[in-house]
């Protein structure tokens, strides 16, 4: 299987693309998922909004795991050859492109495909890396440009995204944007500076305000569009505030607090336990009080007769 198929959805972790495209699907829809690996969207879709979709996917493994997860189909086509005209079935509500325009040749000529078989008023979803992540423009001024397993500079990225160019591939297909969000990431700022340092080079307040800037927060940009009604600009992107650079040691703390409070924990599970015991044990003594006088009694001569010998 592909290195992409152990993703996990889950509602728990709001900053991932799959949540953020979730909260602008309807329900009891028809979809397709682009590249969908192992199906791990698809199953939520079907299980979470009663969903209806089909798959497509150029890994034979992961298509196969997709199937199974209850599919209708799974397509196992080239983007960057296919013929959407025949793909057999069309008028989708919405097709998604998670993670997928950024392995393509052509993004544009994919896009323009899809349109074949959306139905009218659909929307196409995507989340795509954003190559201008203030990691990488540390990166590139280190000179640097090394690619990687997973992540913005995966080794199988054929395209790369910004912001920009991203809201105009998506007017040159012909479609408006209606909802825009990013998922983020924000490396501590002190780590940036420190970057900065072996360049011999001194942040300013300029540079600081680019690190908190939109454009380098975002990891990946997660967008809705539809054709074109009523061409308007895109919406506003506005991220949740920055953590200070101080959260790792908050985190720390938190996380030695925690551990504090599991030992108290035990601690305290003992004393319970024994003053259980020493409860029963008073309870036995008062129910008989003899029998406790004379185990008293014979201790006492035992030790006494020790003593002696």
């Amino acid at each position: 299987m592909s290195k992409y198929a152990h993703n996990i959805v889950s509602d728990a972790d709001q900053n991932t693309p799959w949540y953020k495209m979730m909260r602008w699907m309807g329900e009891g829809q028809k979809i397709l998922d682009v590249g969908c690996s192992s199906g791990y969207f698809g199953e939520k879709l079907i299980k979470d909004r009663h969903d209806t979709v089909w798959g497509m996917e150029i890994n034979a493994k992961d298509a196969a795991a997709a199937r199974k997860r209850g599919y209708q189909a799974v397509f196992e086509h080239d983007l960057d050859t296919l013929d959407w005209a025949t793909l057999g079935v069309k008028d989708f509500d919405g097709i998604v492109f998670a993670d997928v325009l950024e392995h393509v040749k052509d993004p544009l000529a994919v896009l323009k495909g899809a349109q074949k078989v959306l139905a009218k008023g659909g929307f196409i979803y995507i989340s795509t890396p954003n190559v201008a992540h203030i990691s990488i423009r540390v990166m590139l001024m280190e000179g640097n440009f090394d690619y990687e397993d997973r992540g913005i500079l995966d080794n199988t990225h054929l395209r790369f995204f910004t912001r920009k160019n991203l809201l105009q591939l998506f007017y040159d297909a012909g479609m408006e944007v209606t909802e825009l969000d990013a998922r983020v990431d924000d490396p501590p700022v002190g780590q940036v500076k420190r970057h900065l340092e072996k360049l011999g080079l001194q942040p300013t307040k300029a540079f600081d305000a680019l690190v908190d800037s939109t454009d380098a927060r975002a990891l990946q940009y997660v967008l809705a569009a539809r054709m074109a009604q009523n061409p308007r600009p895109a919406p506003e992107l506005s991220l949740p505030a920055r953590l200070t650079d101080d959260w790792p040691i908050i985190a720390q703390k938190m996380d030695d607090d925690d551990k504090i409070i599991k030992a108290l924990q035990k601690e305290l599970a003992v004393v319970k336990q024994t003053n259980t015991e020493l409860a029963s044990r008073l309870n036995h003594i008062r129910r008989h009080p003899l029998s406790w006088l004379a185990k008293g009694a014979a201790r006492k001569i035992t030790r006494h007769a020790s003593r002696e010998h």
